[in-house]
Formats: structure tokens, C-alpha cells, sequence
């Protein structure tokens, strides 16, 4: 099973949600934050930054998205709170689960960058 955290807006390549990194980083670089949510999204995104492999992007096209595997529990509870961070200044995410992600590109023991299938991106427009 996979997990992605994504927006109800689309994103342009993949035709699914933009991702919750997307997201963030939006938020961090656009958003009117507390100083509080501020310095807890830095905390959140420099957490992931560490111990979240990024592989070159060169070798994953723009309309893949990434999962998280099952398995990656300090992962998937650290999502959680940049989640209910995200929702806390009204940016509206939610999660999606599939046994099937697509043609896969990447992989390593956490996430995989998979090409959604058609069906899967016209089912989320």
C-alpha cells in the first residue's frame, strides 16, 4: 500500500493533486504565517530534508508523483503533522492510498516516484 498527502489543486504534468511539499513550500515562500506556524513548517520541511532520500530529478519525469510506502511509520507521522499544519492555515489536502501507483520510476525502502496511470488522474479531475 502507498500513501500520498496532495491539494485539490492539480497539478499540471501528473493531472493528479499537487503534492504537500508543493504545498509547503508554497506556503513557506507565499503565505501570511504566524511566526509560530512559521518556525513549526521549517521545522517540518528541515526534518524531511534530512532523512528523506531526494533522488536526482533528472531521472523521474515532471508527471510523476511521489508515496510513501506502508511501511515508512516516522515518515507517515511526521506527514501528518505537516498535514494538520497545512490545514490549521486553511489549505485543503487529503490523503490517498493505492496498491498501485503507476509505472514506477524511483524506489528506495521509503517512497516510490511512480507516472499515474490515466484512469487514476481522470478519476481526481
Amino acid at each position: 500500500m502507498f500513501l500520498r498527502f496532495a491539494a485539490r489543486t492539480r497539478h499540471v504534468d501528473s493531472r493528479v493533486g499537487d503534492g504537500i511539499f508543493g504545498v509547503a513550500y508554497r506556503v513557506r515562500d507565499e503565505g501570511d504565517l504566524e511566526s509560530y506556524e512559521r518556525a513549526y513548517l521549517l521545522d517540518c520541511l528541515n526534518w524531511f530534508e534530512e532523512h528523506l532520500p531526494a533522488p536526482e530529478s533528472r531521472r523521474i519525469p515532471d508527471a510523476a508523483v511521489f508515496w510513501l510506502k506502508h511501511r515508512a511509520d516516522e515518515h507517515i507521522a511526521r506527514m501528518w503533522e505537516l498535514y494538520w499544519l497545512l490545514d490549521h492555515i486553511g489549505e485543503d489536502l487529503f490523503l490517498m492510498t493505492t496498491r498501485r501507483p503507476g509505472h514506477v520510476y524511483y524506489e528506495d525502502d521509503l517512497q516510490v516516484a511512480a507516472e499515474p496511470r490515466y484512469w487514476l488522474a481522470r478519476f481526481l479531475n
